[in-house]
């Protein structure tokens, strides 16, 4: 994660040394609340755990929000799909058949 890295730049910078836990606090506290507070809801011991907890999270609300957005976009009748009416008229036309022009069986009685 790269604002891990960054986190760890910084305390470097600034010759910060704490604890693993402290820096685990100071870790949880730069992410998004929303993502602190999911992270939280799980056990993790070491920082790799922590660090791999938050990645996971985050990509798992990406999804989510790229599955939304997908579907909200998504249009439940595709125009394209869609015949014009024109086009129904024209096959109506040519495949028009006159019941005078033609002979048509019976089928009650079985004759022309």
């Amino acid at each position: 994660m790269e604002y891990y890295k960054e986190l760890l730049y910084l305390m470097d910078m600034a010759n910060i040394k704490t604890s693993p836990e402290v820096l685990m606090d100071r870790f949880l506290f730069g992410l998004c609340e929303e993502l602190a507070d999911k992270v939280q809801c799980y056990r993790y011991t070491t920082m790799d755990d922590l660090i791999k907890l938050a990645i996971d999270m985050e990509q798992v609300e990406q999804m989510i929000d790229h599955h939304k957005k997908r579907i909200s976009s998504t249009p439940i009748f595709h125009f394209s799909s869609k015949p014009e009416m024109k086009e129904f008229v024209e096959y109506a036309v040519e495949d028009y058949v006159s019941l005078e022009d033609s002979k048509v069986q019976n089928f009650s009685t079985g004759f022309l």
